[in-house]
């Protein structure tokens, strides 16, 4: 299948966004020429080595990576994994900020920070990628955001509330 998106992007002239392209290890250079860029799926512990590696052997061909995922923790976790397994730290950060803002064209709004763009920020106690480092601060738009102690991060003191029927808390 990849290598029939490929032949399709090449017939049409425009480069290849591969989401989920695990297997896309033999098509680096091929995707690297047409200026493509994979979306890698969310990294865990548990995954093959082959697919932990992608990230860097992507990057050391000339392609670009963005890791695609539900919540901004996810996105650290395979940043991290990345890093681990041969991903340069700096690639691997802006794989989950910078990277997949230009690939979505709204890199003027997000992903970088510039006067006019959003202003969604997170500021952790330690590095970002040292996966034992929690957020202190959070922005969305510019607005502080104050974090819920309950998820492990370190600000403020835990707020009381009511616990729901069947909620251990």
């Amino acid at each position: 299948e990849l290598r029939a998106a490929q032949d399709l992007a090449e017939q049409h002239g425009v480069a290849p966004l591969l989401l989920g392209a695990n297997e896309a290890l033999d098509l680096l250079p091929r995707i690297a020429r047409a200026q493509g860029a994979l979306l890698l799926p969310l990294l865990r512990a548990s995954a093959e080595p082959k697919e932990l590696e992608l990230a860097g052997k992507a990057h050391a061909a000339g392609v670009r990576i963005a890791f695609v995922g539900e919540t901004g923790e996810s996105l650290r976790w395979s940043a991290a994994l990345a890093v681990r397994h041969g991903l340069d730290p700096k690639v691997a950060w802006t794989s989950v900020t910078q990277t997949p803002a230009e690939l979505l064209g709204t890199v003027a709004q997000v992903g970088t920070l510039r006067t006019g763009s959003r202003a969604d920020i997170v500021a952790f106690n330690g590095d970002p990628q040292d996966l034992t480092s929690r957020i202190t601060a959070a922005w969305s738009a510019g607005v502080d955001r104050p974090q819920h102690p309950k998820k492990g991060h370190n600000k403020g003191p835990p707020t009381k509330r009511t616990p729901n029927r069947g909620d251990p808390n």
